[in-house]
């Protein structure tokens, strides 16, 4: 009937079975009294309100062919008629005229109210069945003793309703809206699925009771069933099945009967903020990527939880630099305009009264505050774009004292668990997996919120990749055994902390009159005296199956008791304060700390017996390792760069490859098995230390070169018998006049235009530029590639050869653009390849290719000393190792080259890897530190040495090219960290 005029039709008794008025132009006056209506009669969109149907209209019989009025306006009278009982009508989104407010005892079955809009009325005792209210409006609704069954309520709001008694029997309730409803009573037996179902600010405990039939709650994890700030009672409905509930701010009334019984509960993906289940029993429970921000759990019992994926973040909301209130509260932060902070907090949901700012650090880090609460605004790095991020500290997680052994907080698909700023002080976390966890600070600026681990038991714990930065690990933290590779331990504090292959069973101070008599038997290797002490403070051992066994005389013993089958370890200590103990300790795993990454952490006082740390990076001024225990700890390839390490003395220390560019050792005693071979030692100050008998093979060692004090590492030489020694001695002394190199131009038009012509190879334009210079090159000279786009040769046969140029597109010695020439160097390439380009025993270079823009000055006023420049100002020019090589003749006549400039790696801003331009004093070591045992660089003793009549700066040459490091730290920047996969093939190596 589309587009017809039915006003005033006459259609009583008519027969309209799916029949269609939709869009029909109008029904005012029609009569369609004792019409019969049914399977699926179409009044959709029609206005309705002038429409007579009858006292008693019959709508349908059916729910498979309701009768439609979507979207129809309709008065009420029409459905008074009905008396209650609306039965098979689709009402979706209709408009119903003069709505009573007291619908009480209406009954609607099998109908369609989609969208249907009840708020603020009285509807007690109604009874929906079957229907579909999805969008419905119960909001304010009076709704006592109604009833649900069946019903599909998808996106209903029932907002601050009155339901009790209400009952929902196998409703379908997904994203259904209960916010501060009264349930009083309320059953929602076998109702769901509850996929984004909200509950907020309700009285919940009697509803969920029905035992056998509990309910369906979210199984989504986008879309959590929402208790938020609710009361609940346990059981049944909630007895260990909290996944995918929000529970913020939740309070279960009954807690307190079932602390000890909530083993095993279910909680993935579940909402826990603000939730207090300290002193719970909640073992073997899974809180996989559950949220637990502000959530406590002191005192809880977490054996074997699983914590994987699980997050923690006082974050409240960030504001990305793309948001129009970015730069105002930016502006407001940096001006302390607190009106401007307010009203963005309000906006957000954090109104905040009276608001106060105080700027921590400029641009960076600010406070705003009011009389109940306190929010930290921070600037984010450039690499995550610089949002403003605002942080409630109270909101860190609580595990203080908690047991946690054997829980896993590895990653759950690829996601990390994340606890930043989480308190573990007094826990017991031994094997437990915290693999690849960010157990960071809260805020980076503040060390203040890292996670605190005081006193906590970490034996065999994983923490391989965790995210350690600035960690309390301090009051005698137990961390035997613990797996520590590759984690970040920036700023960490491990002050006493427990890590080595030793158990402390007791001490005995200096003070004590038992230290002298125990210290006697001990250097007497006398057994029935050690037993006698040992007996004294706890510890039974049978003198007459004792031995004792001295390891370093005056430092360590080993007590063997072979009745009872155990060994004891007694070490000489010293503490970082002065105070001497004798610690007697049993065998125990040593913790991995295998390229662990600790700039500026602290290891003071700190067991490391027997540690494996290569790859370790430990440096920065505040790194300390006053007081450690460093006996038998393997530290090859370690990075203490620039480090002042405070160590008093090591004993069988490795060191190989380890860098120690610049770093202090002064005054330490390293004459007790310390192992130096290989590592780079390039600045670092030995003075007054002790190296007899340390082993420095191969170490590179920076010796004076120049009389201006300039200090090198001897790389390789060149002996006057050599093939290569008169061809690169010639190409030294040509490439070296003042002249060199030769600036051809620095106009910006002609370098544009000789660039293309040494792309086209166009010689003739170039020989004007040579000619300008009073260089004439020969009349066969062509333009040969060399493939670096920024340089080429100029050859006259089919190879580069002495006489020949090469020109390049560089920056001058003023830093200005220009265009370049100087001669070739293809011997000395040649050489410089065959000894630089890979180190002896590793895959790393010493140097990369001798570059074609490389020069060649000479150095000091006499005429034998050169200084080969590998185009180490280039910014364009990456490579990693010397660029700056010293070259000088010896008294043999031969040639030595020594690297004194390094290329090498640092972290820049935002944690980008920028290249460095590195030089470092010559090694403060002298005759005066080392003894007749130590083992030199050139691989002989000091005693062969003398006995030979070797030069000390001979001595000092490595026999083997040792590779010198990539990165050298600076207070500007720090070092990578390393690969895992390095540190997995350094684990294999060891």
């Amino acid at each position: 009937m589309f587009g017809k005029d039915l006003t005033n039709a006459q259609l009583q008794n008519a027969k309209l079975l799916g029949t269609t008025f939709n869009g029909v132009v109008s029904m005012d006056g029609a009569d369609l009294s004792g019409a019969i209506i049914g399977g699926g009669t179409d009044f959709t969109g029609c206005d309705l309100s002038k429409t007579n149907f009858g006292p008693a209209p019959n709508f349908g019989t059916s729910d498979l062919y309701l009768t439609k009025f979507v979207g129809a306006t309709l008065p009420y009278a029409t459905l008074k008629n009905l008396k209650k009982q609306w039965l098979y009508l689709d009402l979706s989104r209709a408009v119903i005229l003069d709505l009573p407010t007291d619908l009480s005892g209406l009954v609607v079955t099998r109908s369609n109210l989609k969208g249907f809009t009840f708020t603020n009325r009285a509807l007690q005792c109604a009874q929906f069945k079957g229907t579909i209210l999805q969008d419905a409006d119960f909001s304010g609704a009076s709704l006592t003793s109604s009833a649900f069954s069946g019903c599909d309520l998808t996106s209903a709001k029932f907002v601050g309703a009155q339901i009790g008694k209400g009952n929902f029997t196998e409703g379908t309730l997904n994203r259904a809206d209960f916010t501060g409803a009264d349930l009083t009573g309320a059953g929602f037996g076998k109702a769901g699925p509850m996929n984004g179902t909200r509950f907020d600010n309700t009285d919940a405990t009697s509803c969920f009771m029905l035992v056998g039939a509990p309910p369906n709650f979210s199984t989504d994890p986008k879309n959590l069933t929402s208790f938020r700030g609710a009361k609940l009672k346990i059981f049944p409905g909630l007895y260990r099945r909290w996944t995918c509930l929000d529970l913020t701010g939740a309070t279960f009334v009954d807690l307190k009967d079932y602390r000890g019984d909530l083993g095993q509960l279910q909680a993935q993906h579940a909402v826990l903020t603000g939730l207090d289940l300290s002193n719970v029993n909640l073992d073997g429970c899974d809180l996989t990527e559950a949220t637990l921000t502000g959530a406590k759990f002191n005192g809880a019992h977490l054996i074997g939880a699983r914590m994987r994926g699980a997050q923690s973040t006082c974050e409240l909301f960030r504001i990305p630099k793309t948001s129009s209130d970015y730069q105002p509260l930016l502006d407001a932060l940096r001006d302390n305009t607190s009106a401007a902070v307010a009203r963005i907090f309000a906006e957000r949901g954090h109104p905040v009264a009276e608001a106060r700012v105080a700027i921590k650090r400029p641009s960076q880090w600010w406070t705003v505050s009011d009389a109940s609460t306190v929010y930290t605004v921070i600037r984010g790095t450039s690499a995550d774009s610089e949002p403003l991020i605002v942080f409630r500290l109270n909101l860190i997680t609580q595990f203080k004292g908690a047991l946690l052994k054997g829980a896993m907080g590895s990653p759950n698909n690829g996601r990390p668990t994340a606890l930043r700023g989480a308190i573990f002080d007094g826990a017991t976390m031994d094997d437990a997996d915290f693999s690849g966890a960010d157990l960071g600070q809260v805020n980076p600026y503040d060390p203040d919120t890292a996670a605190q681990f005081k006193g906590a038991s970490m034996n065999c714990t994983a923490l391989s990749q965790a995210n350690l930065t600035g960690a309390q690990l301090t009051g005698t933290v137990y961390l035997h055994g613990a797996n520590l590779t590759c984690a970040t331990l920036k700023d960490a504090d491990l002050t006493g902390a427990q890590l080595g292959a030793l158990a402390e069973l007791f001490r005995v101070a200096q003070t004590s009159g038992d230290y002298s008599t125990l210290f006697s038997a001990l250097q007497r290797n006398d057994a029935p005296g050690v037993a006698a002490t040992f007996k004294k403070y706890g510890a039974t051992v049978q003198s007459s199956t004792t031995t004792v066994r001295t390891d370093f005389d005056g430092r360590s013993w080993r007590i063997a008791d072979k009745s009872s089958q155990k060994d004891y370890t007694v070490l000489n200590w010293a503490s970082s304060d002065g105070a001497t103990f004798l610690i007697v300790s049993t065998p125990t795993g040593a913790a991995t700390l295998t390229g662990a990454y600790m700039p500026n952490a602290r290891l003071v006082d700190t067991n490391l017996y027997g540690v494996s740390a290569a790859h370790l990076q430990l440096y920065g001024p505040r790194a300390r390792l006053d007081g450690a225990i460093l006996d038998l700890c393997q530290l090859p390839n370690a990075n203490f760069a620039g480090s002042a390490m405070g160590v008093k003395s090591l004993y069988w220390v490795d060191l190989s490859y380890a860098n120690l560019i610049n770093a202090k050792l002064t005054g330490a005693d390293l004459s007790n098995g310390v192992t130096l071979s290989f590592a780079n030692v390039q600045g670092t100050d030995f003075t007054d230390a002790k190296l007899n008998g340390a082993n420095l093979v191969d170490a590179a060692v920076a010796v004076p070169v120049t009389s201006s004090g300039i200090a090198g590492t001897y790389l390789f030489s060149i002996g006057p018998t050599e093939q290569a020694y008169s061809s690169v001695l010639a190409e030294l002394e040509a490439a070296a006049p003042s002249s060199v190199p030769i600036t051809l131009t620095s106009s910006t038009g002609t370098i544009a235009e000789s660039v293309g012509n040494l792309q086209k190879g166009a010689i003739d334009p170039l020989r004007r530029l040579f000619n300008d210079r009073k260089i004439s090159l020969p009349p066969g000279a062509t333009i040969k590639p060399t493939g670096d786009e920024y340089a080429w040769q100029i050859i006259t046969g089919e190879t580069v050869a002495p006489g020949d140029y090469i020109v390049w597109h560089g920056l001058d010695s003023l830093g200005v653009d220009a265009l370049l020439a100087g001669p070739s160097m293809p011997n000395l390439q040649r050489v410089w390849g065959t000894n630089l380009q890979q180190a002896c025993g590793k895959k790393s270079a010493v140097a990369s290719s001798l570059r074609w823009q490389a020069t060649v000055s000479r150095v000091g006023p006499g005429p034998d000393q050169w200084k080969i420049d590998n185009d180490q100002d280039n910014p364009n020019n990456m490579s990693l190792g010397y660029t700056s090589v010293l070259v000088t003749k010896d008294s043999d006549n031969s040639l030595a080259f020594y690297g004194t400039t390094l290329h090498i790696e640092q972290m820049g801003d935002s944690t980008k890897r920028q290249i460095v331009i590195l030089t470092y004093k010559q090694t403060q070591l002298s005759a005066k530190e080392v003894g007749d045992n130590t083992i030199c660089p050139n691989t002989q003793t000091l005693s062969s040495n003398n006995k030979q009549k070797v030069p000390w700066e001979r001595m000092m040459r490595a026999s083997k090219r040792p590779a010198p490091p990539t990165c050298v730290p600076s207070p500007y920047g720090n070092c990578p960290q390393i690969s895992v996969s390095t540190a997995t093939e350094a684990q294999t190596r060891s």
